[in-house]
C-alpha cells in the first residue's frame, strides 16, 4: 500500500519509509483477468474499452458483469493515478456487487477501498473494509482470495508494529495454503519483504522482493513500477544507496510511461531523500516541490503532510527560516485530521527547530517537551527501552526545570506582599527577587541548552552500537572532507560488512546478534586513534573515516579485525560461527570529491570484496582523470 512507513525521515521522516500498492486481488474469470493486464500496461486503452462495455451492460442491466467490469476500471484509473476517480469506480461497483451478490467482485473492490483508505491516512476505514473482504473470501471458501487479504492482514500488523504476529501469519499461509497464481504469488512474496524490513531483516526482505519483481513482470507495467519502488525502499534500509536510488529512478521512469503522476510523485519523494541524506538540499526541494502537486491533488493526506514538513525542514537548513511558517501551518492544519503520532512528533520537532532559529527558546522548549512526550509514545509503542529511559529522563528533567521557575514565581509572589505590610524592607525584597529570576532564567536557559544537546545525542546514536547513526557518521564525514580539501591532507572512507549476522540472530536469538554488533562495535572503535572514526550506517555495515591513512594502515587495521572477529562471535554464541568480514576502501581525491561520489566508490569496492570471498578487502581505483 502506498503510505509513509517512515521512514525514519531526518526531518525527522522517520524513516519511515512509504510502500506502494501491490495489486490486491486474485484471478478473476475469463475475459477479466485479461483486462486487468491490459489494464496495467496500457490503462487509458483499457479505460476506453471497459467504458463502452459498461454502457453495454447498464442498458442490459447485468449487474454481475457491472460489478467485475467495474474493478477493471477502477484498476485503470490507479494505473494513470487517478485515485479519486478509482475510488468513485470502486463505489459504483459494490452498489452492482451487492445487487448481483457477486461476493467475489466485493471483496476484490474492498481490497481496493481498503488501500484507498489507508492511502489517505483513514485507518480505521481501512481496517473495516479489510475486515469485510476477509469474511466474503472466507464465506466463498476461495484460497486465493483467503491468501491476499491475510496476507495484507499481516502487512496491517506489521504497519502496527505487530510483528511477531504478522511473520506468524506469513508463516501460517506459507504452511497451510498454496495458490498456482502468479500475481497472488507476487503479492505474497512482496508483502513478505515488506515485513521483514520492518523487522530489520533486509537480506530476507531484497530476496523476497527480488521474487516479487519477477512476477510483477507478468501483471503489467504499473504493478513493475510499484515493485521497483518497494525494492528501492529495501535496499536503502539495507544501505544499499545507489542500486535504491537506479530502482527508484526506474519505478518513476516506468510511472512517467503510463501517465501515473501520482507513482511519479512517490519516486520523486524517494530520490529527494537520498539527495537530503547527502545535503544536496536544493535539488532535494526541488524534488519535493515536483511531488507535492500530485498529493494534493488526490489528497494523499499523509504525503501532503510530510511533504510541507520536509519542505520547511530544508528551508530551515537552508538559513531561510522565514519561509518556513507558512509550509509548517499547512502541515499543521492537515495532522490535525490525522491519527498518525509520527506526523505529530516531527511537526513539533519542527516547530522547535523553527522556533529556536527565530531565538523563541521559551517556546522552543514547549516545543521540545511536546516533542519528547511524542517521541516517547513512539518508542513505547516500539519496544525500545533503552531510549524510553532516555526520554523519561529528559521528562522528569523537564519537570524539574517547570517546578523550580513555579517555585521562583512564588517566591516572587510572596516578595511582593511583604512589600505590602513592611515598606522599609522594600529595596531588600526587589532585589532578592530579581536576583532570583535571573538566577531562575539562567538555569532555565541551561536546561533547555542541555535538553537540546541530550535531543541531540538521541537523534545521532545508534542504539543497538552505541556508535553515530548512518546521518550522524555522514555528516561528520562531510565535515572531514572539506578539511581535507582545503588542507590537501589524505582522507580514506572504509566500509566494514559483516555476512552471517542473519545466520546467528536466527540461531541465538536477536538478543545474542544486537550483543555482537555492540562488542564489535566497541572492538572497532578501540582500534581508531586521533581524528579517526566509526559509524553504524545499517544493520550489518559500519562506515569508517580514516584523516591520514593509507591503503596499507588499511590492510592491517582489517586483519586486526577479521583475526578477532571470530573470538567475538564465539563468546557470544559458545560454538564455531560462519561469521566473517568484507571491507570497501576509497581514497579522496584531493582535486575536489564530493562525500556521495566518494562513498558510492568505496561502496562498490566493499561489493567486490564480497563477490572476492570471506575476509577480502578491495581498494576503490582513483577517478580516472587522476590516472591519464
Amino acid at each position: 500500500m502506498r503510505k509513509l512507513f517512515l521512514l525514519a525521515y531526518s526531518f525527522v521522516f522517520l524513516l519511515v519509509a512509504a510502500v506502494l500498492p501491490t495489486s490486491a486481488y486474485a484471478a478473476l474469470p475469463g475475459q477479466w483477468e485479461d483486462l486487468r493486464t491490459a489494464a496495467a500496461n496500457n490503462p487509458k486503452e483499457t479505460l476506453n474499452e471497459v467504458n463502452l462495455l459498461i454502457a453495454d451492460y447498464e442498458s442490459l442491466k447485468r449487474y454481475y458483469d457491472l460489478a467485475y467490469a467495474h474493478i477493471i476500471k477502477a484498476e485503470a484509473l490507479r494505473a494513470q493515478g487517478e485515485e479519486l476517480a478509482s475510488f468513485e469506480a470502486v463505489t459504483e461497483g459494490i452498489k452492482y456487487a451487492q445487487v448481483s451478490e457477486a461476493r467475489f467482485a466485493e471483496a476484490s473492490l474492498r481490497m481496493i477501498a481498503m488501500e484507498h483508505h489507508y492511502l489517505r491516512g483513514n485507518k480505521p476505514a481501512a481496517e473495516r473494509e479489510h475486515q469485510l473482504a476477509l469474511a466474503l473470501a472466507e464465506q466463498i471458501e476461495n484460497t486465493d482470495l483467503i491468501i491476499e487479504t491475510r496476507v495484507v492482514e499481516a502487512q496491517i500488523a506489521g504497519d502496527n508494529n505487530q510483528l511477531e504476529r504478522a511473520l506468524n501469519i506469513v508463516k501460517l499461509l506459507d504452511t497451510n495454503y498454496h495458490s498456482n497464481n502468479a500475481r497472488v504469488a507476487y503479492i505474497f512474496h512482496s508483502i513478505t519483504g515488506e515485513i521483514h524490513r520492518l523487522a530489520g531483516s533486509y537480506e530476507v526482505a531484497i530476496e523476497e522482493m527480488e521474487e516479487a519483481l519477477k512476477l510483477a513482470s507478468d501483471a503489467g507495467q504499473w504493478h513493475l513500477s510499484i515493485q521497483h519502488y518497494n525494492l528501492g525502499l529495501a535496499r536503502e534500509a539495507a544501505g544499499q544507496t545507489k542500486a535504491a536510488r537506479d530502482h527508484y529512478q526506474t519505478s518513476m521512469d516506468i510511472s512517467a510511461s503510463l501517465g501515473d503522476d501520482l507513482g511519479v510523485a512517490y519516486a520523486n519523494q524517494a530520490l529527494g531523500l537520498l539527495q537530503y541524506y547527502t545535503g544536496d538540499y536544493e535539488p532535494a526541494m526541488q524534488r519535493y516541490m515536483e511531488a507535492l502537486p500530485a498529493f494534493v491533488e488526490d489528497k494523499i493526506w499523509p504525503m501532503e503532510a510530510w511533504m510541507y514538513i520536509g519542505i520547511a525542514e530544508t528551508l530551515i537548513l537552508r538559513g531561510k527560516a522565514d519561509e518556513a511558517p507558512s509550509w509548517i501551518d499547512r502541515a499543521q492544519e492537515l495532522i490535525s485530521e490525522l491519527d498518525d503520532i509520527d506526523l505529530e512528533a516531527n511537526l513539533a520537532y519542527i516547530q522547535a527547530q523553527l522556533a529556536t532559529a527565530q531565538g523563541k527558546h521559551e517556546q522552543a522548549l514547549s516545543y521540545y517537551q511536546d516533542y519528547a512526550q511524542l517521541d516517547r509514545e513512539r518508542q513505547l509503542r516500539d519496544s525500545q527501552s533503552s531510549v524510553q529511559q532516555v526520554l523519561k529522563d529528559v521528562e522528569a528533567r523537564e519537570k524539574q526545570a517547570l517546578s523550580e521557575r513555579d517555585e521562583a514565581r512564588t517566591a516572587y509572589e510572596i516578595a511582593q506582599q511583604q512589600r505590602n505590610t513592611a515598606y522599609h524592607w522594600l529595596l531588600a525584597v526587589v532585589l532578592i527577587a530579581a536576583t532570583l529570576v535571573l538566577i531562575t532564567l539562567a538555569v532555565l536557559s541551561s536546561k533547555l541548552r542541555r535538553h537540546e544537546l541530550l535531543l541531540r545525542d538521541i537523534r545521532a546514536t545508534d542504539a543497538v552500537a552505541n556508535l553515530p547513526n548512518r546521518k550522524e557518521i555522514n555528516r561528520q564525514a562531510q565535515n572531514m572532507i572539506t578539511r581535507a580539501l582545503t588542507n590537501k591532507r589524505p582522507f580514506a572512507l572504509a566500509i566494514i560488512r559483516l555476512h552471517g549476522l542473519k545466520q546467528m540472530n536466527n540461531q541465538f536469538g536477536h538478543d545474542a546478534g544486537d550483543k555482537l554488533i555492540n562488542e564489535f562495535s566497541s572492538y572497532c572503535q578501540n582500534l581508531l586513534t586521533g581524528e579517526q572514526r566509526i559509524g553504524r550506517i545499517n544493520g550489518a555495515q559500519w562506515l569508517l573515516l580514516l584523516p591520514d591513512f593509507d591503503e596499507s594502515e588499511a590492510a592491517n587495521l582489517f586483519k586486526r579485525v577479521t583475526d578477532d572477529l571470530l573470538k567475538l562471535a564465539a563468546i557470544e554464541s559458545k560454538s564455531n560461527s560462519s561469521l566473517t568480514a568484507y571491507m570497501g576502501y576509497a581514497q579522496l581525491d584531493l582535486d575536489g570529491e564530493s562525500f556521495r561520489h566518494l562513498f558510492e566508490r568505496c561502496e562498490e569496492a566493499c561489493h567486490n570484496a564480497q563477490q572476492a570471498g570471506p575476509r577480502s578487502i578491495q581498494v576503490a581505483p582513483m577517478p580516472k582523470r587522476l590516472l591519464g
